[in-house]
């Protein structure tokens, strides 16, 4: 946040501004930027509004979401929430809720773990009628996780 600061100046209270920068991190070399960029438009997602978040904001999210790193991946999975309330219905189940059901197949269990942190708190912004037996196989899923102790006790 300190590198936020830095970069938008005075301007930091400005939310399009600190969305334009947030989205420039988004791009960086430096996982650590990326992650933080996924935390900051999570957090404006509100601010943003609909258009916004279903036109920029979720494409970078979604890009984020197939990154070479397992930190930035495990940063997407616990910042989808922010986006999900504020899309539509539609948007959510074509694009944000194929991206978390992505990541709970990832192949590091750190993103499976966090995907497993945030399964309720999807579920509240999921249209049960569209992906409840997606949401209920992914829950049984993590519940039974072959590969890590670490993501079934979180499930459970």
């Amino acid at each position: 946040m300190l590198e936020l600061r830095h970069i938008a100046g005075d301007d930091a209270k400005d939310p399009d501004e600190i969305m334009r920068v947030a989205l420039r991190f988004a791009h960086d070399d430096n996982e650590n930027f990326r992650s933080s960029s996924l935390k900051i438009l999570d957090v404006l997602a509100p601010d943003m509004g609909q258009v916004i978040c279903q036109s920029f904001i979720s494409p970078e999210i979604r890009s984020l979401g197939s990154d070479d790193s397992a930190v930035v991946r495990m940063s997407v999975s616990r910042n989808l929430l922010g986006i999900s309330r504020i899309v539509s219905v539609d948007f959510f189940t074509s694009s944000i809720f194929p991206l978390y059901s992505q990541l709970t197949n990832d192949k590091d269990e750190r993103v499976r773990k966090a995907c497993a942190e945030f399964v309720s708190d999807i579920s509240e912004v999921s249209p049960v009628k569209e992906v409840g037996k997606q949401l209920e196989d992914i829950y049984f899923r993590f519940l039974k996780d072959p590969t890590s102790k670490l993501v079934r006790g979180t499930a459970f």
